[in-house]
């Protein structure tokens, strides 16, 4: 038989609950988590997601945004938010130019922060709900200039059950085993072999959702 011809499988949060919770055999075959039990492992799942994001930049979430600036501007909110930034650029006229990143402390040693000019440098101020870039010197002159922005964004909440997981395909299998770990506490359930596989899973998805290294070796080694 030919094969499907797609690649877009994916899984809404209530799916990775019941999946979850059958790990643990909470629930049995056929059974689904009551709305009390689907609730409390939607919390779970923003917890865990959430959490995981503070292992490194993933290159799913990395996301470029392109920000127009206006003259006398100096900050711009970004969306999506971002968690960290990687690189920013000022492009004018199809060539790019890195801007230096610069510290809060940094920002506000500032004495003139409010000259005007080329950006050269800028500041990101990560908030709890907002991600905002100021730009130094204050924009000025510009006519066809864009910025670049590109970072690692937010992982999207999971706000209902129905909603489908903001993770790639390979995830799905180690956030059901994480979740079912997580979730063996509040039940009172111990799973030994869930939990060496929740690691297990997480530990490769780390290794492997990252750039690759490149080395230079120099000649006759």
């Amino acid at each position: 038989m030919p094969t499907s011809g797609t690649t877009t499988f994916s899984l809404t949060a209530q799916q990775v609950i019941t999946r979850a919770l059958r790990r643990i055999n909470v629930l049995g075959e056929g059974e689904a988590p009551t709305a009390d039990q689907a609730e409390d492992a939607r919390i779970e799942m923003n917890l865990l997601l959430k959490t995981w994001q503070l292992d490194g930049v993933s290159l799913w979430r990395t996301t470029t945004q392109s920000v127009t600036p206006v003259n006398g501007t100096a900050s711009y909110t970004l969306s999506p938010r971002f968690r960290t930034l990687q690189d920013v650029l000022w492009r004018d006229s199809d060539t790019d130019r890195r801007l230096t990143q610069m510290t809060r402390a940094e920002y506000e040693d500032l004495s003139a922060k409010t000259a005007t000019g080329a950006p050269v440098k800028f500041y990101h101020d990560r908030q709890r709900s907002t991600s905002v870039i100021t730009l130094w010197p204050v924009p000025t002159g510009v006519t066809t200039q864009t910025l670049r922005v590109v970072g690692e964004r937010i992982i999207e909440d999971v706000a209902a059950v129905g909603d489908d997981l903001d993770a790639p395909q390979e995830y799905l299998d180690a956030v059901i085993y994480a979740l079912a770990s997580r979730l063996s506490g509040l039940y009172g359930v111990e799973n030994p072999r869930v939990d060496a596989l929740a690691e297990s899973l997480y530990a490769r998805l780390a290794g492997d959702d990252r750039e690759p290294s490149v080395y230079f070796f120099p000649r006759g080694a």
